[in-house]
């Protein structure tokens, strides 16, 4: 473990709000972007990772605006303090874990997905300990992560299944996906307690009711589509990033209707997603180097560019205490911060985060 101040890069950077004309796809009900004129100022500031080779893929955020993250390149696990510019790291007790996803659970222990050793791993942040429990010989690269009622959830690409963990016993529980080579990646929880997962390998989603531990497969209207990641918002709506038909989608369960808006650009890869404070869609476009905040009442977008070059945002979170929103900047050796908020406030308590 060691702790450095890291090079942090901020700057201001002018928003422009664009919108594009939306074309049909399949049976979903189109919607255009709107436009607008130069909407405002954001400030995006980047802290660079002074491990060598970083590779951050996911990210998390816990209750005091302090950032986690995995490092796919070097098996770590890192901690951003936004207030001081602190990080620290912390090395994995396997090399060659490749971790993945992350998700932070009960008394701030941060749980991965130790995807090439077909473990799930926690670390106790207190202790500096780490644990970590083995999944089923068919099941060897648990993906994202998602913590629902002390259940670790869990996707595996590969082994085309869910499941989830109870680390109280160490049992695993494994629902396969049907449909073969589904590949099933990113996972969250609606307001109803369902869980939804994107089949990255297909044009489908999947919802699993937690309580019953059964899979209902969704079929995309667009048998191109390829859904990546997911949100979901208030009302229960599932937003998702369509990188193969550079598409942004919406599926109401309720009303069983699906909806797709273009990307600014028609050639964007999206790919990860998040939901502000104020309802605003936000997702990046790997090709473009740009961040998009989608305004599903007004149909406008406006778009950020990444400061630093070649940046891929592959996962993102939002603060839900004061709508920050942290970025995973693969390639780049970055974690990024975009703030959002009307005024920057500042821990002043002196109480550990």
């Amino acid at each position: 473990m060691h702790s450095l101040i890291p090079r942090i890069l901020e700057i201001t950077v002018l928003v422009a709000a664009l919108g594009l004309p939306q074309l049909w796809a399949g049976a979903a009900v189109a919607e255009p972007h709107g436009r607008s004129k130069v909407e405002s100022f954001a400030s995006i500031i980047e802290y660079v990772i002074p491990q060598a080779g970083t590779a951050p893929y996911s990210v998390a955020v816990n209750r005091f605006g302090v950032a986690w993250y995995v490092d796919q390149a070097n098996s770590r696990i890192g901690r951003v303090d936004p207030e001081t510019g602190q990080i620290k790291d912390f090395e994995m007790p396997s090399p060659g874990a490749a971790p993945h996803g992350i998700a932070i659970g009960r008394r701030g222990r941060i749980w991965y997905a130790a995807t090439k050793l077909g473990r799930i791993g926690v670390l106790d942040t207190g202790s500096g300990k780490f644990t970590e429990y083995p999944l089923p010989a068919g099941v060897k690269d648990p993906d994202s992560l998602l913590i629902r009622k002390n259940r670790i959830w869990f996707t595996a690409q590969r082994a085309n299944a869910c499941g989830y963990l109870e680390p109280d016993t160490g049992k695993v529980f494994v629902l396969p996906v049907i449909t073969p080579n589904a590949r099933p990646h990113a996972i969250a929880a609606a307001p109803d307690g369902e869980i939804w997962v994107t089949l990255f390998g297909t044009h489908r989603l999947a919802r699993i009711d937690s309580k019953q531990a059964t899979l209902l497969e969704i079929e995309l209207p667009h048998k191109d589509a390829r859904p990546r990641e997911l949100a979901i918002d208030a009302a229960g709506n599932i937003w998702y990033t369509d990188p193969a038909r550079s598409k942004l989608g919406r599926y109401d369960p309720k009303a069983k209707r699906f909806k797709e808006y273009d990307t600014v650009n028609r050639n964007a890869g999206p790919t990860a997603i998040a939901i502000g404070h104020d309802g605003r869609i936000w997702y990046n476009e790997s090709y473009t180097n740009r961040m998009v905040a989608f305004d599903p009442k007004t149909k406008r977008s406006t778009t950020l560019e990444i400061p630093t070059e070649s940046a891929i945002v592959q996962h993102m979170v939002v603060d839900r205490k004061d709508g920050t929103l942290w970025l995973a900047l693969s390639n780049t050796q970055r974690i990024g911060r975009i703030d959002v908020r009307p005024t920057a406030k500042t821990r002043t308590d002196g109480r550990e985060r």
